[in-house]
């Protein structure tokens, strides 16, 4: 049966799929029967299975049986038994680690087999949504810290700020609250890692069971990653049966990986700043003083709790709009498509139409495989460079991929180019309402993040649709457009000075606009037809920019220093540093390289006669891991975590923020709390250096 409308779903082993569904702003339960499955090879098939339904699918590839699976339990211990046996295995749990078998998650089960995806039928403005956010007066670590304020706002104009009282009734009219709103989703910033277990934490003190899931379900939890620019980091997914669970933090850091808008620094009021979000700046307080804050101004700390809960609305509106269209393609519950790598958002779709189809599904890629080398990337011009323009080809990989019919090593049914195909032409119908519409933006935004994940699925060691031939393909026909764009950009006069995979930065010869220029090189490279170049900045021209090293240059816009690249911009860098480098670029943009070395004697004399703050000196970092498990598993010693032990602590939860910085005594780091005036003069002096190197050319 299809269904609408859908907000939510807990689907379960047993075969039972609760769907919560909002029609006309009202919310509806459904319970619905289905059958849960997993696909097994021709080489797993066996006479011997039990409690199970078996179907044949057609073709002939890797994963040939459909088990449509009866009973779970006594169908894992038999299916476990005979695995075991064949294969001379150990295996305790039927999981997708077992060779030979693939199975996906119950709720991924329920929506593959049921055609059903969330939000079909439903706008993002018609989900209740509800924000909320705890202010406590320590760290979730501290034993003593105490939670004295939640504010909470909704989509349906609700908000209020709970204080006043005890830790217990707290958290019970907090309950009270989200249960009588009944949202379709919870949001917060970094609300997994604190907000949530923080409550619990309390919760647990009062030996009370709090629960925020749907009628009578309980919330459960379990190791969960969330992937952003490459990254894969681990943590802890509270899900609330029947809401999806939305952090904002998460949506940041995928964001900003793939467009550095915030400059690395993912915390709200950094995102809410660089999103245009409004905050009244009277709201504004230091999250070391709100405590003390509140127990002399109240009024104070509600107002500021409140600008938190509302930029936390208003952000997820702005990142997560193209999510909640994606989850109208992708099998995938909403929670889960907020935090998933590209990988899954190509593959579950090429499963579902195959298994919609009752055809047999391929394994990985098992031949010889091509090497990869990767975008062509290379800096052809160092130091200070004027009159700067970026000639970019748009969807270079994805357009590669249609052209040359470059898919799959195994697709019998051709879906990967047929939708690839598909989903381009509705993107840029969809781009072209989006300039006189907004509200078409989020839609065209999800459907580029399908498309730009082709290339990444094809090269996939694990996608069972997968091609990384195919994949290395695309990188030399990408590798052979750049050169080409060099070959032209040079042939026009241009000064080729950075290539970097898809675009090239070069000097603008004179008396020519830059899209004449582009012009000139698109039709120079007319032997790729399917290729289409566009200056990245439009008409506008960079008067100046400096190139250190690839991928890493600055240049001045709208009288805003732009930094790209980590030499430039590293997180962790001391301030001292930071300020150094950024004045330095400065001088040289603005013709004056003699200032440098005025910089370099100030910062030098600052060091060398301990002159300055010890927090500009120090390195801030979060920490990946806790100190225990840092203490178990690591081989190398890291500051981070050495200077919690140098300093007698016994543990430290994973993503505190730790400032540090190294001491003459010892040769040692030390934490920043814990300075002594014993700062190492020579070290800084070296890292000085360092960066004075930049300059040097």
């Amino acid at each position: 049966m299809k269904i609408k409308n859908i907000v939510s779903i807990h689907a379960q082993k047993s075969g039972e799929a609760h769907i919560w569904v909002r029609e006309n702003g009202e919310l509806k339960y459904i319970k619905e029967l289905y059958k849960p499955f997993i696909l097994i090879s021709k080489e797993m098939m066996t006479d011997n299975l039990e409690y199970c339904h078996v179907i044949e699918l057609a073709g002939d590839l890797h994963f040939k049986y459909k088990i449509e699976i009866l009973n779970w339990k006594y169908f894992s211990k038999s299916f476990l038994n005979i695995y075991n046996k064949k294969f001379g295995a150990n295996e305790a749990f039927l999981s997708n680690n077992l060779d030979m078998v693939k199975m996906f998650n119950f709720n991924e089960q329920y929506l593959l087999q049921s055609g059903n995806r969330y939000f079909d039928g439903l706008d993002f403005k018609d989900l209740k949504r509800v924000q909320f956010d705890i202010e406590t007066t320590g760290l979730l670590s501290d034993k003593n810290a105490k939670l004295f304020m939640i504010a909470i706002k909704s989509s349906c104009g609700f908000e209020r700020v709970l204080h006043g009282v005890d830790e217990l009734e707290l958290i019970k009219n907090f309950e009270y609250i989200i249960k009588t709103i009944d949202p379709d989703i919870l949001e917060n910033h970094n609300i997994f890692e604190f907000d949530i277990p923080f409550l619990f934490k309390v919760a647990k003190k009062y030996n009370y069971r709090l629960n925020l899931s749907r009628q009578s379900f309980d919330k459960y939890q379990y190791k969960d990653t969330y992937k952003y620019g490459g990254i894969t980091a681990p943590f802890e997914r509270t899900v609330f049966i029947g809401r999806e669970v939305i952090d904002t933090l998460h949506s940041a850091r995928k964001y900003d990986a793939d467009t550095g808008s915030f400059k690395s620094n993912c915390g709200l009021k950094n995102v809410a700043k660089s999103l245009g979000v409004p905050r009244d700046s009277n709201s504004y307080i230091p999250g070391s003083e709100i405590y003390k804050t509140y127990l002399d101004d109240q009024e104070k700390v509600t107002r500021y709790a409140l600008a938190d809960v509302r930029e936390v609305s208003l952000i997820s509106e702005k990142l997560n709009a193209s999510r909640f269209y994606l989850s109208k393609i992708v099998p995938m519950p909403y929670e889960k498509i907020c935090t998933t790598g590209s990988s899954k958002i190509v593959e579950l779709p090429m499963v579902s139409h195959y298994l919609e189809n009752n055809f047999s599904l391929p394994s990985p890629y098992q031949g010889d495989v091509i090497p990869n080398c990767g975008g062509l990337c290379k800096v052809l011009r160092k130091g200070v460079i004027k009159n700067v323009i970026k000639l970019d080809v748009k969807s270079m990989y994805p357009s590669i991929i249609i052209a040359n019919r470059i898919g799959p090593h195994s697709d019998p049914l051709n879906y990967f180019h047929t939708n690839l195909e598909s989903l381009t032409k509705r993107r840029l119908e969809y781009k072209e309402k989006a300039k006189e519409d907004l509200s078409f933006d989020p839609i065209q935004s999800a459907l580029k993040i399908v498309i730009n994940s082709s290339y990444g699925y094809l090269g996939y060691k694990y996608g069972i649709f997968n091609n990384p031939n195919g994949a290395s393909k695309v990188t030399e026909i990408g590798r052979e457009i750049a050169k080409r764009m060099v070959v032209s950009i040079t042939k026009n006069k241009g000064i080729p000075v950075e290539v970097d995979t898809d675009g090239v930065i070069c000097e603008l010869p004179a008396n020519v606009s830059p899209n004449e220029f582009n012009g000139l090189v698109q039709d120079d490279l007319k032997v790729f037809p399917y290729i289409e170049i566009e200056p990245e900045y439009g008409d506008k021209v960079i008067e100046k920019i400096f190139m250190y090293k690839e991928k890493t240059y600055a240049y001045s816009s709208n009288n805003e220093l732009i930094l790209t690249g980590s030499a430039f911009k590293n997180r962790s860098e001391p301030k001292i540093y930071k300020d150094f480098i950024k004045k330095c670029i400065l001088h040289l943009l603005n013709g004056e390289k003699e200032k440098i070395l005025l910089e370099y004697k100030n910062v030098y004399n600052q060091i060398k006669n301990a002159e300055v703050d010890i927090n500009d000196l120090a390195r801030t970092v979060r920490i990946g891991k806790s100190l225990d498990t840092y203490k178990q598993i690591s081989r190398k010693k890291l500051p981070q975590y050495e200077v919690w032990i140098n300093a007698g602590v016994e543990n430290v939860k994973k993503d505190t923020l730790t400032s540090f910085y190294k001491s003459k005594c010892d040769e040692r780091f030390k934490l920043s709390s814990r300075f002594e005036g014993d700062i190492d003069t020579d070290y800084y002096i070296k890292s000085l250096n360092q960066k004075m190197m930049m300059f040097e050319f």
